[in-house]
């Protein structure tokens, strides 16, 4: 029984509630790096070729920071220092960290710098400034931002001639690989590349077969060398109809390719990724369908794709090739803002085409590809402009997927594997029995890391729990044998799997998907280690067992004398949209390998709280909440400022829950006074104050 006040409970509710914040309390690294409120980086500024000597350049650049780093009064500490001297500067807050908590905005995600240099060296060679904060005031401001583009030029030669009109900077601000794979950009963490990996191609004979499955050596060369090979800088004997046709064929293009680029660059911190991850975002940009197009609903559609608008309405979704987040990352690190309304523009193109995402099983389509890059484009709407509209979408777009994969209120199979977003074959784009529910496991990858993105905006744990239980349908997917193109018994997942786990369709090339589906599997198993639940020995086992596949792969499509005998590249891709479905999402394995080496679970003591009552101060009434974590015996006491008990507010036995209580201090005279709880062997008090 209780006496003295109202009271309420709040009950559990068997639903999950959508972006309620997640308790981070396991014994491994945080999602987020750690926040640095002060330091320094030293950055490297590469003149392009035409840039002469002794002349003032205007150089653009954006320096991101960690989480809770930089508060946005104190970007005044931002200063610019060239051999420890500070020079002129304009500095400004480029984008806030935004997170639905509304309590992230205060702080500098990423600061946008101009400096006008004159450089002592000439192309291919560097000079460094430092990048310091967080410690004493900048002295030395510019106080006008001048466009971006009035120091970018038109790249004749290399990957691109002046007919193509691609337009680069004519300086190039190259970040640190330590600091750019803080997970500050594209909101994962990562290791950077192994530091006896070199900058330039490697001999393929040196590398055949020498990878083992003991680390991660074998996607870091990959990720580099396959590079080359996309750009067409794999051997000189490589014969043109053997090139990458990246300028006519939009299936390069899948998967967002200039993105990747810009991961690699992130991983290694080395000039030429990055040079080229801005040129193909420039090149793509410029090959978007704008806001002026006729009809609306091409707006934001890749060109390469869609060449010609007549007919629009027939011929499956176009939006499958429209992509935001390399514009972001242009954004971000060179300050360009002509990317901007493409962004804006992107999204439109994803809600104008895309099928809905809360599933139903008479839609004519369904496809987990579709809705990853609808919601990742929002997303990354949201992170740049922090726009209501993209952050309905995303809770819209999330909890439609979650409702999904807790069985779409009935109308999955009660015997399915869990963790999957199982449709009708005949809605996933020709693939698939048209009767039987199924999933695509290297769809449902890319799907995983939007939702990690979606986690970092939100820091939901309805979210958190959806990528842990997707961990469990792709490994169900996985099978063993011998019928891959490598020819050897491994473990690689289903082309499509079946709701009950058995094989729908599987030829062989679905191996070519390991690295991707490792990835994914690997957010799985971190993200039940931030639950502080056990991970299974099955998918522990399977992320090793996937990763032998994929480095024998690696090994496999290193060919050394492919250009000198076939006119092939030596370092093959194939189809050439593999290097962006494997590395643009799989940056993170190696972080999360090191991250669970020692993870253990960490026993969970629940224990009752009292929260602070309010108003505080208070003329008459006041509310006091607490929870108890279980069935136990509860008292809550007021006693006044001599310590003496003036009030039993609360008595009895309660069963686990929250609850609040109602004190009425109408008798009583202004003044301190402090309320106590005991629940169990618990004991806590607080102060409040009376005002009349």
């Amino acid at each position: 029984m209780y006496k003295g006040g109202n009271m309420k409970k709040y009950y559990c509710i068997a639903f999950f509630i959508i972006h309620t914040p997640l308790l981070l309390i396991a014994n491994i690294e945080p999602f987020f790096a750690v926040s640095e409120p002060s330091g320094s980086i030293m950055v490297k500024l590469f003149p392009t070729e035409k840039i002469p000597t002794n002349t003032p350049t205007i150089v653009t650049f954006g320096i991101p920071f960690t989480k809770s780093s930089l508060s946005v009064d104190s970007i005044k500490t931002v200063r610019i220092l060239k051999n420890g001297i500070e020079i002129p500067a304009f500095v400004e807050l480029q984008t806030p960290w935004r997170n639905f908590s509304n309590t992230d905005n205060k702080f500098v995600r990423v600061a946008i710098i101009q400096v006008s240099y004159s450089f002592f060296v000439q192309f291919p060679n560097y000079e460094e400034i430092t990048i310091e904060w967080g410690k004493n005031l900048r002295t030395k401001s510019i106080n006008t931002f001048q466009n971006p583009r009035t120091a970018w030029h038109l790249v004749t030669s290399g990957t691109f001639a002046v007919e193509d009109s691609v337009y680069e900077p004519d300086v190039f601000v190259v970040l640190p690989k330590t600091h750019l794979t803080k997970g500050i950009l594209n909101l994962q963490r990562m290791l950077p590349l192994n530091d006896n990996i070199s900058e330039q191609r490697d001999e393929p004979s040196l590398l055949k077969n020498s990878f083992t499955d003991k680390n991660f050596l074998a996607q870091e060369y990959a990720q580099k060398n396959n590079f080359f090979t996309i750009i067409n800088e794999d051997n000189i004997l490589v014969q043109d109809k053997n090139q990458c046709k990246y300028k006519t064929d939009f299936d390069v293009w899948l998967y967002d390719r200039a993105s990747t680029m810009f991961l690699l660059y992130m991983r290694s911190g080395w000039l030429q990724p990055l040079r080229e991850a801005v040129r193909a975002t420039e090149f793509y940009r410029k090959h978007l369908y704008t806001k002026e197009t006729i009809p609306a609903k091409a707006v934001g559609i890749f060109q390469l794709k869609v060449p010609s608008l007549d007919n629009y309405y027939t011929d499956g979704n176009k939006a499958m090739y429209s992509y935001n987040e390399c514009l972001a990352y242009t954004f971000w690190l060179t300050g360009d803002t002509v990317v901007l309304s493409h962004i804006q523009d992107v999204v439109t193109a994803h809600e104008n085409n895309d099928e809905p995402s809360r599933w139903n099983p008479k839609s004519p389509t369904f496809t987990e590809r579709h809705l990853a890059f609808r919601l990742l484009s929002n997303i990354i709407a949201y992170e740049i402009f922090g726009t209501d509209s993209y952050k309905q979408n995303i809770v819209t777009q999330t909890s439609d997927f979650i409702w999904h994969q807790n069985g779409a209120s009935g109308l999955l199979p009660k015997n399915k594997i869990d963790g999957g977003l199982y449709h009708y074959g005949r809605q996933n784009a020709g693939d698939g029995s048209a009767n039987e529910f199924i999933i695509s496991p290297w769809m449902s990858a890319i799907l995983t890391n939007a939702m990690v993105r979606a986690f970092a905006v939100t820091e939901d744990n309805a979210i958190a729990k959806f990528i842990k239980r997707t961990g469990t349908a792709l490994v169900a997917s996985l099978k063993k044998d011998k019928n891959n193109v490598y020819g050897n018994d491994l473990y690689y997942c289903d082309y499509i799997m079946k709701y009950d786990g058995t094989t729908d369709e599987r030829d062989g090339t679905e191996i070519e998907h390991s690295l991707d589906v490792l990835s994914a599997i690997q957010w799985a198993n971190y993200f039940t280690a931030l639950l502080n639940e056990p991970i299974k020995t099955s998918q522990q086992i399977m992320t090793q067992q996937l990763y032998k596949s994929y480095n024998m792969g690696v090994n496999y499509w290193i060919r050394p004398d492919a250009a000198k005998n076939f006119g092939l590249p030596e370092f093959r891709v194939a189809p050439w949209r593999k290097y962006n479905w494997e590395h643009r999402i799989a940056g993170s394995i190696s972080w999360i390998a090191k991250t669970l080496v020692d993870y253990i679970p960490t026993p969970t003591v629940f224990i009752p709280k009292l929260y602070n009552n309010y108003p505080n101060p208070f003329s008459v009434l006041t509310t006091i909440e607490f929870s108890v974590p279980q069935d136990m015996y509860v008292e809550l006491k007021i006693y006044n400022i001599l310590g003496q008990e003036i009030e039993m507010i609360f008595q009895g036995w309660e069963k686990a829950g929250k609850y609040l209580v109602e004190w009425d201090a109408q008798k009583f005279s202004s003044g301190i006074y402090f309320y106590r709880l005991h629940a169990g062997n618990f004991f806590e008090t607080k102060k409040m104050v009376v005002v009349r």
